[in-house]
């Protein structure tokens, strides 16, 4: 697993896929699979400011990430 993690940051520094959900969306997926919900917290708030598309998508899985994780120690609540 820690190889798929530096595969994602590694495309994501070099500029490619910024804008596609489903490159947050397997790397905030990483994240939550290892219940490090800050660093999802995190790599959701780079894909809203990057407008990640399909918006649609990426807004679904935002919406499964929050309802599994608890609204107190959530630091995303400014989106919705």
């Amino acid at each position: 697993m820690r190889k798929l993690e530096q595969n994602t940051t590694d495309i994501y520094s070099q500029g490619i896929g910024t804008r596609t959900a489903a490159l947050y969306m397997a790397w905030a997926q990483q994240f939550e699979s290892k219940g490090m919900n800050e660093q999802a917290d995190a790599v959701y708030q780079k894909a809203m400011e990057n407008q990640a598309q399909p918006a649609y998508t990426f807004l679904l899985q935002v919406h499964t990430h929050l309802s599994s994780v608890c609204m107190g120690s959530f630091s995303f609540g400014s989106i919705f």
